[in-house]
């Protein structure tokens, strides 16, 4: 009994070479494709479907909107406004302290209206409130609002198209 599985573990040797062998050059050429593919359509400018673009975090924050609010008084002047201080919120992070939720975080144009919303209603009738925006896109940002127009401001109500009028058939 013995005898035999020393045969066994004598004539296994070529065995494992191979599959050893055979990983080695398997995890070579994997490697090769992962490095080399991106070096190709990147580095080389190579144009071909069959290798995808490196892209790090390719889906990460699209939609998140950075803004900066600001106030115009009276005299013209404009001054800072710190929307969390405003709506007595926290913030969501802190050098000294772990983040909380990201309830505070911007993940769309539709959130940034409702935040815009609460800050004119917090600020009361009359206020005129600035706001610097822009969304990430997945080729970059795309620029919401400028800060040239007043927030808060009414917006004017959108003219009737008289070609549409009311019981016109439409066709």
């Amino acid at each position: 009994m013995v005898g035999l599985l020393v045969d066994r573990v004598r004539g296994d040797w070529r065995w494992q070479t191979w599959v050893s062998v055979t990983r080695l050059v398997g995890f070579a050429l994997l490697s090769a494709w992962i490095v080399g593919g991106p070096l190709y359509k990147q580095v080389l400018g190579g144009k071909t479907r069959w290798v995808r673009t490196w892209v790090m975090f390719g889906n990460t924050g699209k939609g998140a909107v950075a803004a900066r609010f600001e106030t115009v008084d009276e005299a013209g002047e404009r001054s800072a406004l710190d929307h969390f201080e405003l709506l007595e919120q926290p913030r969501p992070y802190s050098f000294d302290e772990r983040p909380h939720k990201s309830a505070w975080m911007i993940h769309s144009k539709g959130q940034f209206d409702k935040l815009v919303k609460r800050i004119c209603r917090k600020l009361g009738r009359g206020a005129d409130l600035r706001a610097e925006a822009r969304i990430a896109r997945g080729r970059g940002w795309k620029r919401l609002e400028n800060g040239d127009r007043n927030m808060c401001a009414p917006k004017p109500k959108p003219k009737p198209n008289p070609k549409l009028r009311r019981g016109a058939r439409r066709g």
